[in-house]
């Protein structure tokens, strides 16, 4: 199976080859291509799994492309979509092309929450009494001031640190909102 991977931001950058690589036990073969068109015609799509890293307003227009260029495995971050049409848009599109898409959370399985989780679950610290997010990551203002995504819906920002936080935690996580 080969990997395409789109939209790679600053994180992704750094993130997506070196696992990729370290799976593969080496950078050989890395395709950088300016179009998914030529990395479906370098890459095949019947037999390549496309990593989606793009914005979430700019997932139903990627997902369109490849499903449209013969694409049927697709991994994207959440959330899927931005809003009920975007959601139409995809449901549209899975059942007109029938591809798997598998959302992804990758903070579920950061090095960051396996570390808390070992902390918390041992013990060492007594049970936690209050969990408090801050965000101070540049792309998620940039999506907030540009109103890409409706954080107080829980979306992008709220629905992370949520799921990061019950899932470390060996108690119940109390939440509300102010």
């Amino acid at each position: 199976m080969r990997s395409l991977v789109v939209g790679l931001g600053r994180a992704g950058a750094g993130l997506h080859p070196p696992v990729l690589a370290k799976l593969r036990g080496s950078t050989h073969g890395l395709i950088v291509a300016p179009t998914i068109d030529e990395a479906a015609a370098r890459l095949g799509p019947s037999r390549a799994v496309a990593h989606v890293r793009t914005p979430p307003t700019e997932h139903s227009p990627i997902l369109s492309e490849f499903a449209e260029l013969g694409f049927r495995k697709l991994i994207v971050e959440r959330p899927l979509a931005t809003d009920i049409d975007d959601l139409a848009r995809l449901i549209g599109l899975r059942r007109k092309y029938k591809p798997h898409v598998r959302a992804v959370e990758p903070w579920l399985a950061s090095a960051v929450t396996r570390r808390l989780a070992g902390l918390i679950r041992g013990g060492w610290f007594g049970p936690p009494r209050t969990t408090d997010v801050v965000q101070r990551e540049p792309r998620f203002r940039r999506s907030l001031m540009s109103g890409a995504v409706e954080f107080e819906k829980g979306s992008a920002i709220g629905h992370f640190p949520l799921s990061v936080a019950k899932n470390i935690s060996a108690e119940p996580v109390k939440t509300y909102a102010e």
